[in-house]
């Protein structure tokens, strides 16, 4: 950030510009230590003879579903088309 930019604004602009830095700088902070203590509780349980759950497990997403065959790929697509057209 410039700081002759920051000079040249009002001073709210300057505090709303500012606390947004100050902002984003403690987010950075706490990724960092949840970062670090997310490592260490993993090398604790492997150390411990556990496994950890999978990262996709703990960050909420969906598992891979099994892939479909050609034919059920195509009957999915015939039945969208039949939709679409009305026909």
């Amino acid at each position: 950030m410039d700081v002759d930019y920051i000079l040249s604004c009002t001073p709210y602009e300057a505090n709303l510009i500012l606390q947004s830095k100050q902002d984003q700088q403690k987010q950075d902070q706490d990724e960092r230590i949840t970062l670090a203590y997310m490592q260490a509780y993993w090398t604790a349980l492997w150390m411990a003879g556990k496994k950890p759950p999978p990262l996709d497990v703990i960050l909420g997403r969906e598992e891979q579903t099994d892939s479909m065959t050609d034919e059920q790929m195509f009957s999915v697509v015939k039945a969208l088309h039949k939709a679409a057209t009305g026909g």
